[in-house]
């Protein structure tokens, strides 16, 4: 079944009418952000992409989201290489941070380096900005963006998140370095943070830290957390902030939110399933030792597959007849205790180890009673066992203090809510909410960081009722004042450390008429009354003291490069759909802040269920052509290892299974990684791109009038007088 945008459009287009219907038939409340139709239609339609997705490998996939879109004529995309020497040096970093016990979690320290091509960067700005960039004598207040996209780390890339990256270097007047940093499940972790961090080594060469912004969103706001800790821990300058928006970092889905309400977000709470290939999923322990010979028990014996053609196979029903015990595997094992004292021995046990076992990837759990073992990998980032480590799972780190200020949104509608909300208040107060006292133990370094590290400035808002990085829907109300907090934060934090930039910053503002003005001209300043009118109506009570502009409900989100004052070094925020502000409720009366730490960053039975229903559902239709290609892969990589990884100098590494790093041909590895290269941009992405786009030419415009008339406001103030 292909995957492009005309079987994409085929798939999505009756959904696209059965919403626009039902929009205007029940419509939704005023106060929801699916009030207004362009976010009801892009909630629905990303979610249906998802799940179209799930129908399709992970190699169409990323092929079909890595598709080149046009830029738009107003805006500079400029593609740079990093250099080894910066690639070189941040291995260097990661493998002295990892340690003894991260080399031994990851498998190594040399196979994440493996590469196939270079790493590509693009420098995104508009042109008008970049004129004045280059004709500027002293580049010493230059603001830059480092932007790590999103997209659960195994897809997406710079051209699909260009359009978001440029609208934020608009606001911040600067530019933004996008980084196609590798992606799983072929690059599973650290490979990414390997990359993103040679990226920001190599803006060191010629920009000064504080002049820096990290952003990312969703998976890219999760290596944003991961990237700054990094930084703090090898001691490489920080830079002025860092932007989280949505970011996932909790990889074991273990926070309450992931079980609610789903209706108002996209993102499956079972996880990702996707169509198996030659990519994914990845052979079991069990598949690898049978592969290698070993002798694995009776219940775990495979029949040999030689026809490995038949991987090809996609008849779902031949697939769903099949019953035998070579076909049937479902990843995970589900076994009942023989009596009571047994099950309180596996308990006790399963408190003590947690989900961790040093010498194999299942991830085991008491459910109701009964021992579930996960065989399967879960997450298509990193294995089972490294679902804990602080790369993966920043949650789980032991101390997020001594960071640079730091932004976090979340949605309040979306599924991750939790995890981001708890690592707000970690960063800001991390003796209060210490990691799991086992992870202590595992990583002793991460006790003394917990002891070492001051408060990190966090400023945290939630947006009523929004759904997974509400920013990607860049057409929506709430994204509006989204980006114009985080633009807001970012101008604060680059003009704290530097006199300088705090007078390159003013004057940005004054040439948009926006210093200590009370609303930002630059977005739709007629729907800015609207939207206050409507705000005094429901929330009469809601006013308080804030830096922001005013309305007769409240402070409303605005440009003006000031931030409120920091509380314990927080900032506390909701916000709702029209941009007014709220202070957040006290941490006593949200559940996430209140758990047991030894909780966090632990498989739970709640999300176990929905994974393995999920997996029952998805191998219906899959499962004998998953169990021929987990056997195949397992052979293949049984060989890679009896080579010794011959791909690369890797010594005693043993690459995970997923990693390229760990194929036994490089003809192989050259073959997958050209499927998931995306395709130029046809009609439909151009047409993307200028819709997408169109706002920020039509900001750019304006903002082109507004100086125009200051200037000539000026020279008449300073032309002689010669009617005397």
């Amino acid at each position: 079944m292909p995957f492009n945008t005309a079987s994409v459009a085929a798939n999505t287009t009756p959904l696209f009418l059965k919403t626009f219907l039902q929009h205007f038939l029940d419509k939704p409340d005023a106060n929801s952000p699916r009030h207004q139709l362009a976010y009801d239609e892009a909630l629905v339609l990303v979610r249906r992409f998802l799940e179209y997705g799930s129908r399709h490998t992970i190699e169409q996939v990323q092929a079909f989201t890595a598709n080149k879109i046009p830029t738009p004529s107003w805006v500079s995309k400029t593609e740079v290489a990093i250099p080894q020497k910066n690639l070189d040096e941040a291995a260097a970093h990661i493998k002295t941070d990892m340690g003894e016990y991260g080399a031994k979690i990851f498998g190594g320290t040399k196979w994440w380096q493996y590469r196939l091509e270079a790493l590509h960067c693009e420098w995104i700005e508009m042109k008008k900005d970049q004129r004045k960039r280059e004709l500027a004598t002293d580049h010493s207040t230059d603001r830059v963006i480092l932007y790590i996209h999103g997209g659960a780390y195994y897809f997406g890339s710079v051209d699909e998140h260009r359009y978001q990256i440029q609208r934020h270097a608009r606001k911040l007047g600067g530019r933004a370095l996008a980084v196609n940093y590798r992606l799983a499940p072929q690059f599973p972790c650290p490979c990414g943070l390997q990359d993103n961090l040679a990226a920001y080594l190599y803006l060191l060469e010629s920009h000064k830290p504080e002049n820096i912004i990290i952003s990312g969103d969703s998976a890219g706001g999760g290596m944003t957390a991961a990237l700054l800790c990094l930084l703090r821990d090898q001691n490489i300058p920080l830079p002025a902030a860092g932007v989280m928006i949505s970011p996932w970092v909790d990889l074991t889905h273990g926070f309450p939110s992931i079980l609610g309400d789903s209706a108002g977000d996209y993102i499956p709470s079972h996880g990702f399933q996707h169509k198996p290939s030659m990519l994914w999923p990845p052979p079991t322990a069990t598949d690898i030792a049978a592969a290698q010979g070993a002798e694995v028990g009776a219940s775990s014996t495979h029949d040999d597959d030689d026809d490995d053609a038949s991987v090809g196979t996609d008849s779902e029903a031949e697939n769903a007849d099949v019953v035998d015990n070579q076909t049937q595997r479902l990843g995970f094992s589900v076994e009942t205790p023989s009596n009571p004292a047994a099950t309180q021995e596996l308990s006790d046990r399963l408190k003590k180890i947690s989900m961790l076992d040093e010498h194999t990837n299942e991830a085991q759990i008491m459910v109701d009673g009964k021992l579930v073992t996960i065989e399967d990998q879960i997450q298509i980032y990193a294995t089972n066992r490294q679902l804990h480590h602080r790369y993966v799972s920043p949650v789980a780190g032991g101390s997020l203090g001594g960071l640079c200020p730091v932004l976090i949104m979340a949605g309040g509608s979306e599924l991750l809510r939790d995890e981001i909300i708890y690592l707000a208040h970690k960063a800001a107060d991390p003796k209060r909410y210490p990691s799991a006292e086992l992870f202590l133990k595992l990583d002793p370094n991460e006790q003394a960081k917990l002891d070492k590290y001051p408060p990190t400035q966090v400023h945290l808002q939630v947006y009523d009722d929004c759904c997974h990085v509400t920013p990607t829907i860049a057409m929506c109300r709430p994204a509006k004042y989204m980006y114009r907090s985080i633009a807001n934060f970012s101008l604060w934090a680059l003009a704290r450390k530097s006199k300088a930039q705090q007078d390159s910053i003013i004057q940005f503002l004054r040439d948009a008429n926006l210093f200590y003005e009370a609303a930002d001209p630059s977005d739709d300043e007629g729907s800015d009354v609207a939207d206050q009118a409507h705000e005094a109506a429901q929330h009469p009570r809601t006013a308080r003291s804030h830096s922001a502009a005013s309305s007769p409900a409240g402070p409303v989100v605005t440009v003006s490069g000031i931030e409120p004052l920091y509380t314990d070094n927080m900032i506390r925020e909701r916000v709702t759909i029209r941009g007014v502000i709220r202070p957040m409720e006290d941490v006593s009366q949200i559940e996430c802040l209140n758990l047991d730490r030894n909780s966090i960053a632990v498989i739970k039975p709640g999300p176990v269920q929905r994974f393995m229903e999920a997996r029952r559902q998805h191998d219906k239709k899959y499962r004998k052509r998953k169990a021929q290609i987990q056997r195949r892969r397992a052979r293949e990589y049984a060989r890679a290892k009896s080579e010794g990884f011959k791909l690369g100098d890797f010594g005693q590494d043993h690459p995970p299974p997923t990693a390229i790093a760990g194929r036994a041909d490089f003809e192989d590895a050259v073959k997958l990684n050209k499927q998931t290269k995306g395709k130029s941009g046809g009609l439909i992405n151009n047409l993307f791109s200028f819709v997408s786009s169109r706002r920020d030419k039509d900001k750019i415009n304006l903002r082109e009038d507004d100086e125009k008339v200051q200037a000539t406001a000026k020279d008449s103030q300073t032309a002689p007088n010669i009617s005397a």
